[in-house]
């Protein structure tokens, strides 16, 4: 009675000792060892309530209490399958037993068994409608399965349940997020913010949503907010740095990679991404040293080496860009967009037969690939193909999804061809307000738009 007394007030010291004290003048109680056991665990003594929970089962072998307590120390110490052996034998001997249930779908969602999972926090629930955990897991399930609809059904459960639960919040913000409802998405993290403000996870997600939604200032805003609670967590600074290259914050970009870089000095990311900011801001050789440390890291990532061809094309270096380009095609052979590349160097080079014969293998790997077929468009043009070059650049137009200023590349050659200069000149000067590092490459064409503008024709 009295070791009962102790666990009821969560005594958890005050009821070993009780229970202790009761295996040595029983120590043929199975429900001694159990208790005894129950306690040690929630001290967070693993190995000493395994051991008693096994001494209670040798001594009463259906005993479903114990293996129920015994699966969910197995749990803890991530010894998954035994803790789903024990939680099924407990199920076994008690069809009703609630707790075995539940260990067994934790121990299942942490194998990536979801399926099982699934079934058996369903069963949880059948057994009690009010089981917050249950409603939680089953949701994460959903997300991980993809179906954010369903996700979302389950944690809209958890806050009627629980509308003080921050987690609740934030869990359906992540399944709005992937449907892409960034707004809902943003009042559910606002929710969780007002529930739990000191948790610097919400900061960094609601961060995020925001980067998605472009408002850039608000994810800043949120992403120190998120370092001032977590100052070594490499994630935040390489998205707030991402967040500050979206409003060309570059030199702030970069002192947040060479962060990351401090925290973690083999993340090739940080260095592919300082190389971007590093170009962005006109810094190429510091861009190129980023990428040449990138590859040491990784010799046979092809990413550093387009990248490191970006740079090269925009220095006039062009055989260069090709070779690193011919570098990223051994380790992905069949990437449309690395054709491509090599097909505009190969155009500024003047070797319009190859820029075409590239652009077009470039669209055969990929009938999709917009830039591919403005590449093709600009070469067949600077061959005297015009019929070839409207059709190209018309496709690529076409082509171009969404709101973005890189459909004025090929407008502009369009325009230019139909003899539409001042238009011409409208679209390209678009692009260079856009990214101005790539002046080198339209200047000559605006100048020649506006000379032939000049000339009245």
């Amino acid at each position: 009675m009295e070791g009962g007394s102790k666990m009821d007030s969560h005594d958890w010291n005050g009821a070993v000792e009780c229970f202790s004290r009761v295996t040595r003048l029983n120590p043929k109680s199975s429900a001694a060892f159990a208790n005894l056991a129950m306690a040690e665990r929630h001290l967070g003594q693993l190995d000493n309530a395994s051991m008693d929970y096994s001494h209670a089962i040798m001594l009463n072998p259906k005993d479903y209490f114990a293996y129920a307590g015994r699966a969910y120390v197995q749990y803890l110490k991530t010894n998954l399958d035994y803790a789903i052996a024990d939680a099924t034998q407990a199920i076994t001997l008690n069809e009703t037993n609630l707790f075995a249930f539940h260990t067994r779908a934790l121990a299942e969602y942490e194998k990536n068994d979801l399926t099982a999972a699934r079934t058996d926090f369903i069963q949880v629930i059948q057994f009690n409608p009010k089981s917050i955990s249950a409603y939680n897991y089953l949701g994460r399930i959903c997300h991980l399965q993809t179906n954010d609809e369903a996700a979302i059904g389950y944690f809209n459960h958890v806050i009627r349940l629980d509308p003080k639960l921050a987690e609740g919040y934030a869990s359906r913000a992540i399944a709005k997020q992937k449907l892409n409802d960034l707004d809902g998405a943003i009042a559910d993290q606002d929710k969780a913010i007002e529930l739990n403000p000191t948790n610097w996870m919400f900061y960094a997600d609601r961060g995020n949503y925001k980067s998605r939604k472009k408002d850039f200032a608000g994810a800043i805003s949120d992403f120190n907010k998120a370092i001032d609670f977590n100052l070594t967590n490499k994630a935040v600074y390489f998205d707030r740095a991402q967040a500050k290259e979206g409003i060309k914050e570059f030199d702030g970009a970069i002192v947040d990679f060479n962060k990351v870089i401090k925290l973690n000095p083999k993340s090739v990311a940080a260095y592919d991404n300082r190389g971007v900011a590093q170009r962005n801001k006109g810094d190429f050789e510091g861009a190129i040293a980023s990428y040449k440390k990138s590859i040491n890291l990784n010799p046979t990532n092809y990413h550093p080496y387009v990248l490191r061809s970006y740079v090269e094309t925009l220095q006039g270096r062009f055989q260069d860009a090709i070779t690193d380009l011919n570098q990223a095609l051994k380790f992905s052979p069949n990437n449309s967009l690395i054709y491509n590349d090599i097909a505009w160097n190969e155009f500024e080079m003047k070797n319009f037969d190859a820029a075409i014969a590239d652009a077009s293998t470039a669209i055969q790997l990929n009938s999709t690939n917009c830039r591919a077929y403005g590449t093709r468009g600009w070469a067949r043009y600077s061959k005297g193909d015009r019929l070839g070059a409207i059709e190209d650049c018309s496709k690529a137009i076409s082509l171009f999804s969404g709101d973005s200023f890189e459909v004025d590349y090929d407008k502009g050659m369009l325009d230019f061809i139909n003899g539409d200069y001042e238009n011409a000149v409208s679209s390209w000067n678009n692009v260079l307000k856009h990214d101005a590092t790539l002046k080198s490459e339209l200047q000559p064409w605006i100048d020649k738009a506006q000379t032939k503008l000049k000339n009245g024709k």
